[in-house]
């Protein structure tokens, strides 16, 4: 198992189930909720370029950054790669 994909699906998810998580992602509190969750500096780095503002721009970027691991896993809500992927 990847331990990067890991982390960024742990963090789609959360961001997926909890909304006051996923507001604070997405409203410019996300330096310091990504101060606080386990992550690489590669990770980090990554969430913290993301330019989203809805759900599912974060899982569009969220997405993408899994896909660019050699060796994704897909923990994301059932399709929801799938069903964002391409689309602009």
């Amino acid at each position: 198992m990847n331990h990067v994909s890991r982390r960024i699906n742990e963090l789609a998810w959360q961001a997926y189930i909890d909304i006051p998580f996923r507001e604070g992602l997405l409203n410019g509190r996300r330096h310091e909720i990504v101060a606080t969750l386990d992550l690489t500096e590669a990770e980090r780095e990554a969430v913290l370029s993301m330019q989203a503002d809805t759900l599912e721009g974060l899982c569009k970027e969220l997405c993408q950054i899994t896909e660019d691991s050699p060796n994704r896993i897909s923990l994301l809500p059932a399709n929801y790669c799938l069903t964002t992927a391409g689309t602009s």
